[in-house]
């Protein structure tokens, strides 16, 4: 199993795969992260399994119950959580050190 993480200016992604290819099954997690709260986000894990030729994508019906929920009430909580949270830095050396720590721990 490895594990990713990519960041952009905007958002970042942390994600784990397991990738075989002798059996050329697949079996990846992603999971977005805005850096700074967004009007109307829909960033919902998403797992994608299965053979090369013949996969799936799935999403958690709790995880895009969240999503939709979220969603809806962004013009509520998203001033708020501007006003009192702090925005992670565009540059995301922040979270790409933790991302480093945790992989590390995982090994």
């Amino acid at each position: 199993m490895g594990y990713g993480f990519m960041d952009t200016t905007k958002m970042s992604i942390e994600g784990k795969a397991t990738i075989n290819f002798k059996t050329r099954q697949l079996q990846l997690w992603a999971k977005p992260n805005a850096k700074k709260p967004e009007y109307f986000s829909l960033a919902t894990p998403v797992k994608v399994s299965g053979k090369f030729d013949d996969f799936g994508i799935g999403i958690s019906v709790i995880r895009l119950t969240g999503t939709v929920a979220s969603f809806i009430t962004s013009p509520v909580h998203v001033p708020l959580r501007r006003l009192f949270s702090s925005t992670r830095s565009a540059d995301g050396k922040e979270v790409c050190r933790k991302a480093w720590d945790k992989r590390n721990l995982e090994e």
